[in-house]
């Protein structure tokens, strides 16, 4: 019986056994079900949070976008302006050259007119008598009249009577 005893006490233990492992299974399956379902809780998460973050993407390229077009067409007047004050300047330094060109030339040809007069002048003096005036005699014009404000008679005041003196009593 012995052996009986141990056969028992071997079939206990592995009874024992069998409950641990089953507890064990159990709560590994339960902790395992638990995983699985954290694990698809987590992937359904990061497939919102990459819809969420493609969406932002997306809505930043579209304003972005639209702002970049928005500045290019205001660098594009930006530069047509450029080009447009350029032109201008371009051609208001030709205007300027012509006017300088154009004063230059009157004044060279109001210089060469003034030294011809000088030459003018000193041939005639070449040719008066010496004992001429160099300056001719103005006559001295009379000063005109100044106008003087017409007088306005003064408006006559009207004559009061005096009140007749009270007469005296004759008694």
């Amino acid at each position: 019986m012995e052996w009986y005893g141990v056969e028992s006490m071997m079939n206990h233990v592995v009874a024992e056994l069998k409950k641990i492992t089953d507890a064990s299974s159990a709560e590994i399956s339960s902790a395992l079900e638990g995983v699985e379902q954290q694990m698809s809780d987590l992937t359904t998460s990061v497939d919102e949070l990459q819809a969420a973050v493609t969406g932002v993407s997306q809505r930043v390229d579209e304003k972005l976008g639209a702002a970049l077009e928005a500045l290019s067409v205001e660098r594009a007047k930006f530069d047509s302006l450029v080009t447009a004050e350029n032109a201008e300047d371009v051609a208001q330094d030709a205007e300027l050259a012509d006017a300088r060109a154009a004063t230059d030339a009157a004044l060279t040809e109001a210089r060469t007119a003034a030294g011809e007069i000088s030459d003018a002048v000193s041939d005639l003096n070449a040719v008066a008598p010496a004992d001429a005036p160099t300056e001719p005699e103005v006559p001295a014009e009379p000063a005109p009249e100044v106008p003087s404000e017409p007088e306005v008679p003064a408006e006559p005041t009207p004559e009061v009577p005096a009140e007749p003196a009270p007469a005296e009593p004759t008694s």
